[in-house]
């Protein structure tokens, strides 16, 4: 249960947050995988984490009408077909969403419906569990596993036109 103030779940109520919009996506279109946006400890692959990234570009957006969303996927996979499961997994992330789109899936119950989506930027091997910048390190995976990452971009088209500075 949330201990945010009422005031503020009333406020966004009709709000599309990435992760939960991309997780309903995909736990409802590729079942039996599992997604989520927290790594659990000791959890076994596969499994892929969902987040959201920062849009390639700047721009002034409108977010009244058609949002956009960018998000990554960090499949984590094992065993000797590690290499080969990751990117199908990422392919089968792609296609999802392109059916989704297609069929103008709804989000999260009635808060919109996707308006397109494609994978912006190709599976990639990693070596590690996150990636590093600087001097910062992370622990390697466990011996046979891979994880491997791509990049997202989902647009919504909202339900409910807002927020408009200009209504209360």
């Amino acid at each position: 249960m949330s201990e945010l103030p009422a005031s503020i779940l009333e406020d966004v109520r009709h709000e599309i947050v990435t992760e939960d919009a991309v997780l309903e996506l995909f736990r409802r279109r590729i079942p039996g995988m599992k997604f989520t946006s927290l790594i659990e400890q000791d959890a076994p692959a596969p499994f892929v984490l969902v987040r959201k990234v920062a849009p390639t570009g700047a721009a002034l957006r409108d977010y009244r009408f058609l949002e956009t969303h960018y998000f990554s996927a960090e499949v984590f996979t094992d065993g000797l077909e590690a290499d080969i499961d990751g990117p199908r997994i990422i392919l089968a992330m792609r296609n999802a969403l392109t059916r989704a789109a297609l069929d103008h899936d709804p989000v999260l119950g009635d808060r919109g419906w996707i308006q397109s989506g494609r994978m912006v930027g190709d599976a990639m091997r990693r070596a590690d569990y996150a990636n590093s910048e600087g001097p910062v390190q992370y622990a390697d995976l466990p011996q046979e596993w891979a994880r491997y990452t791509a990049t997202f971009r989902m647009q919504i088209k909202r339900a409910h036109v807002g927020p408009n500075i200009f209504t209360s």
